[in-house]
């Protein structure tokens, strides 16, 4: 699953919806072992107009030891009748806080092979969890209604009864009664339909390999569908009607990597179709990785062409990447238990980008994951990190799992490994893996026994140092060689912590990297001479650089690998932060990045000012910073302008985006000239505007909108039938400067006007610019929102609006609210929220004036 934009909810006293999410007790909540499933038959009726289904299943299960009962999951189903091997009745007791349904037989069941019947109904939900509609309207303003499946982590219980842990793997025959002119979609092609009466049909489904109950998928709607065969699989862009043909490009995507995914994992994909489905709306989630029929909201997977950007063409390969990865790993192998999720995610997120290196390496992408690793290292150094193999007590805890150290530290764990052993000794030890697990469940350590096999390195040792631990490995660096290790942390009571770490070295005058293993708390390097630790930034460890050894690196950065540049930037600027080094040092080494750098290392140095930006904002340093900041982006703006180049790079039209936000938002007089009057050409001829410079204008011209023009976006996004494009519209009205149009987007976003599921995402946008604002109304409005928000979400909204302030008095009602109000084992995102505000707070305190007066010293 590739999650999303953190747009969730949280629930304040009172309000009924806490009660869905069960407390994490001590132990691991499972279903007895002593029954389990081996096959599925089931037959849905939804009513998608009435938001109700009801359902009849056969399940083959196979009884190890004589029972009197069966223990399934179920929540939120009426379970109407059960029966033993078509005969017996069994009695039916629910267990609403345990989400469990307990069978009784009128005597013993004997070891063997049974079928257990049931019939249930339940209702069609409103938010993106379990069995869920996605109401728009189509192109001529008709009112439609799109049902769809998710059921990661632990969802799939509110669509059917069921054994739904990815330990009880079973197969699925899949029967649904829809509307004839409906496209019905499930995991396998259509192997039989029916007309039935009423202008119904039955369409039965092929029977799915054996899987996990979270890959089960079910959809139908007014859905058109493009598809080309590669060998033996079909691949599909399935859509709602009318927008097929956005999806080109990701079927182009899913095409190319099918068979390189079948060449590298040594499987071949074994289900007869593959199909991407695109979802208007949006929810907590970007994608789901539901087997042979991958889920996807639409601005995750479609290109509109009135607004293509380059930024979102190469994001839409990433997640198409990712989630067909997952084909492999996560659905052919899984993960025994949700502890082990990092196996699912990290593992699709290094293969996405592999994969994309692959096909695209003139956009660079471990670059590219070398800036997203920055983000998993600042939540690694927050107070209240986890490791990333962590304890999940059950599987609606699970929710809580899915966060930037899952992806981003997983992912760069990984990487790590796999430039240590050898891409091809980790292939093959991927391979091996895959063949030795295929179908069935594994744990963390099942990964490193077949890669170490093939390397013959000691891959489990780092690997349980890195996942085992949470934190972030700190390498000093003294001058003349002497180096030691420690904890990279922004809390001053993190514990010490020590690594086995992989890093490359490599001279500053020039020459190959060395690999060199740290073992040691303190050591010396081989070397005397200036040399650049962790050379190519594939270690996941910050470095920081005495003054004598970094004299030399700053004479020398101009001219590195655009690898070390980033890393050098992203490690100063978190050293700056954390009070571990000069708070300076990044924007010094900013202002000597040459115009014609790389693209992303000017992205890395743009990401630390913007962060900056937005603490400055207001404060009496403000003015100067905005100087320094146009003073420093302005060469490289000039270099690339507002127009496309003949031969420039994918990554410089990437950066023009960034740049053009950048100095706007910085007030640069030119550039807020020039987008006032692009986006007056828009207004008379939308045609007008190239299509990658929509978003930068729009988002500009939103941002320092009047009345006039906020009232024109509203008039304008009212309108639109199209959803994806009303939502973009909503979008840009939300980053509004002006306080009273702020608060006018924010009775927009919650009063009804705006789709009811994009409410939390644009609060949380409000939030970014006027986080006092937004916190006041989101809690003033939670009963009104929460309804739409589904089981992620509820415990993501508020620390969502709340993450952007910089004051102690904000993370000190975050975390009573959810001391008061979020069941134990649904705080983490409240956690991290709380931990990242007081650390804005503190930095406003004790960096800030640094960079002040280094503006006023030297930095013009």
């Amino acid at each position: 699953m590739r999650s999303g934009v953190i747009t969730g909810g949280v629930l304040v006293s009172g309000l009924a919806l806490v009660a869905a999410m069960p407390a994490v007790a001590a132990e691991r909540q499972v279903l007895p072992a002593d029954v389990v499933p081996l096959h599925y038959d089931v037959a849905i009726m939804p009513d998608a107009a009435a938001l109700s289904f009801s359902g009849e299943v056969g399940t083959d299960v196979q009884v190890a030891t004589t029972t009197g009962r069966i223990v399934v999951n179920a929540a939120d189903l009426v379970l109407d009748s059960a029966t033993l091997d078509g005969k017996t009745p069994l009695t039916i007791a629910i267990d609403k806080a345990a989400e469990t349904a307990t069978l009784t037989a009128p005597g013993m069941i004997a070891p063997g092979r049974h079928r257990v019947t049931i019939r249930w109904h339940g209702a069609i939900s409103k938010f993106t969890s379990g069995f869920f509609a996605l109401d728009y309207d189509d192109a001529a303003g008709t009112k439609k209604r799109m049902i769809a499946t998710k059921f990661e982590p632990a969802a799939a219980r509110r669509f059917m009864p069921l054994w739904d842990e990815p330990a009880r793997k079973a197969s699925y025959t899949l029967t649904a009664d829809v509307p004839a002119t409906d496209l019905a979609l499930s995991n396998t092609p259509v192997a039989k339909e029916v007309t039935l009466p009423g202008g119904r049909k039955r369409v039965t489904f092929a029977k799915t390999p054996k899987m996990s109950s979270y890959l089960l998928f079910f959809a139908s709607g007014d859905l058109e569908r493009l598809s080309r065969k590669d060998g033996k699989v079909e691949v599909g862009i399935v859509t709602r009607r009318g927008v097929a043909s956005r999806g080109q490009e990701a079927l182009d995507t899913a095409v190319q990597l099918l068979p390189y995914y079948n060449s590298y994992f040594g499987a071949e994909y074994p289900i007869a179709k593959l199909d991407l489905i695109a979802g208007p709306g949006s929810g907590s989630f970007s994608a789901m990785e539901n087997w042979g029929a991958i889920f996807f909201f639409e601005n995750a997977l479609l290109l509109d062409p009135a607004s293509i950007t380059e930024s979102a063409r190469q994001q839409i390969y990433s997640v198409v990447a990712h989630e067909m990865a997952h084909q492999w790993f996560g659905n052919l192998v899984t993960m025994d238990w949700w502890n082990d999720l990092w196996l699912n995610e990290g593992f699709a997120s290094w293969m996405a980008t592999t994969a994309t290196s692959r096909f695209h390496p003139e956009w660079k992408p471990w670059l590219g994951s070398q800036i997203d690793r920055a983000g998993a290292m600042r939540l690694d150094a927050l107070p209240g990190t986890h490791p990333v193999i962590q304890d999940v007590a059950s599987g609606p805890a699970a929710n809580q799992a899915f966060d930037g150290i899952t992806y981003g530290k997983g992912e760069a764990v990984i990487r790590m490994l796999e430039a240590y052993v050898g891409a091809m000794p980790f292939q093959r030890g991927v391979q091996a893996y895959m063949a030795a697990h295929a179908y069935g469940n594994t744990v963390n350590d099942d990964l490193w026994t077949s890669i170490e096999a093939a390397s013959g390195q000691p891959v489990a040792a780092i690997a349980a140092d890195f996942l085992g631990q949470a934190g972030v490995p700190l390498v000093n660096v003294a001058g003349g060689g002497p180096v030691s290790q420690g904890r990279f942390s922004f809390d001053p009571a993190a514990t010490a912590g020590r690594w086995t770490l992989p890093l490359t070295i490599r001279p500053l005058a020039g020459g190959s990297g060395q690999p060199w293993l740290m073992t040691a708390a303190t050591t010396r390097l081989p070397t005397a001479a200036p040399t650049l630790v962790n050379a190519g930034q594939a270690a996941y460890a910050r470095v920081s650089y005495a003054a004598p050894a970094y004299a030399p690196v700053l004479a020398a950065f101009p001219s590195l690998p655009a690898a070390d540049q980033i890393g050098l930037l992203s490690d100063a600027w978190a050293l700056g932060q954390a009070g571990k080094g000069p708070a300076a040092r990044a924007l010094e080494l900013a202002r000597a990045l040459p115009a014609d750098a790389d693209p992303l290392a000017w992205t890395q140095a743009l990401s630390a000012i913007g962060e900056t930006t937005g603490l400055e904002a207001g404060t009496p340093g403000d003015a100067a910073w905005q100087g320094w900041v146009r003073a420093t982006v302005a060469a490289p703006f000039a270099r690339l302008g507002w127009t496309a180049k003949p031969g420039e790079s994918a990554n410089d039209a990437i950066l023009r985006e960034a740049l053009i936000y950048t100095l706007g938002r910085a007030d640069e007089p030119t550039v807020l000239v020039e987008a006032k009057r692009r986006f007056a050409g828009w207004q008379r001829d939308r045609a007008s505007l190239p299509a990658a410079l929509v978003d930068p204008v729009l988002i500009l011209a939103g941002r320092n909108a009047d009345a006039a023009t906020f009232a024109m976006f509203r008039s304008a996004a009212k309108a639109e039938a199209d959803p994806e494009r009303k939502a973009a519209l909503y979008a840009y009205m939300a980053g509004v400067r002006d306080p009273a149009l702020a608060a006018e987007m924010l009775t927009i976003a919650t009063g009804g006007e705006a789709p009811p599921a994009r409410a939390a995402r644009l609060v949380a946008q409000v939030a970014r610019v006027h986080p006092d604002l937004a916190w006041t109304h989101a809690l003033a409005t939670l009963p009104a929102v929460a309804p739409n928000l589904d089981l992620r979400q509820r415990f993501q909204y508020l620390p969502s609006v709340a993450s952007g302030s910089a004051s102690a008095a904000r993370a000190d009602e975050l975390h009573a609210i959810a001391a008061r109000d979020f069941p134990e084992g649904s705080r983490r995102f409240a956690d991290q929220a709380e931990a990242g505000i007081r650390q804005r707070a503190r930095l406003k305190q004790t960096m800030l004036p640094k960079v002040d007066r280094w503006i006023a010293s030297s930095g013009r």
